[in-house]
């Protein structure tokens, strides 16, 4: 489930319509980051499915500096955040950017010309939160699937610390996950499981690449 909703997350930032005009500085960050990404994948798809080391460069430069991996770390885990040591969060945070970024990576691959719409924009009854809100098209169908990107003012940056795709929360899902992990074996436990996965993923991706 998690794998599925992240590949929908990452497909929707992957995209653009530039349909709807700039009406916020948040909604300016999600439209430029993504019309930029399109752009390399329309001119560079090819490279990018067999030379890992410039996908990673896109991901650094391109998705990375809009993501809140903070924000999302500590929302994920939830409850237990509070009690984890300044060690464990540092982490924990690394673990879950890398867990995020070789899914990033694997879904580079869905983008295939669909479309993403916008939606005007509503401002938020904080000052410094914002949701974008949009619609992902889906092959074959006349109905979208609806995105929503939310951030947060951050040292004067609007950055994006979860994501909704048809009504799946990512933070949600994750915290769901974690919450289990944790409780069975603890802090310690849930960073040695995505230590585990994300070797297993560089494994994979290592090997796939001495194939082409």
């Amino acid at each position: 489930m998690i794998k599925r909703v992240l590949s929908l997350v990452t497909g929707a930032a992957l995209l653009l319509s530039s349909l709807a005009a700039f009406a916020h500085p948040a909604q300016d960050v999600v439209e430029r980051t993504t019309n930029q990404i399109m752009k390399i994948l329309s001119e560079d798809k090819e490279r990018l499915q067999t030379d890992r080391d410039y996908l990673q460069q896109v991901i650094d430069e391109q998705i990375m500096p809009v993501l809140d991996f903070e924000a999302m770390t500590a929302l994920s885990i939830g409850k237990h955040w509070r009690s984890a040591t300044d060690a464990q969060k540092k982490e924990l945070i690394e673990q879950f950017q890398q867990l995020l970024i070789n899914t990033y990576m694997s879904a580079l691959e869905l983008y295939s010309g669909q479309e993403m719409t916008y939606k005007p924009f509503r401002p938020s009854e904080r000052e410094n939160r914002a949701v974008v809100r949009a619609s992902f098209a889906q092959p074959n169908s006349n109905k979208g699937v609806p995105v929503n990107y939310k951030l947060r003012l951050t040292n004067g940056e609007w950055r994006i610390y979860d994501i909704d795709v048809n009504n799946i929360n990512l933070v949600n899902t994750y915290r769901s996950t974690f919450n289990q992990r944790i409780a069975q074996s603890g802090i310690d436990g849930l960073i040695e499981e995505m230590k585990e996965k994300n070797a297993a993923a560089e494994a994979a991706a290592v090997a796939e690449a001495g194939q082409n």
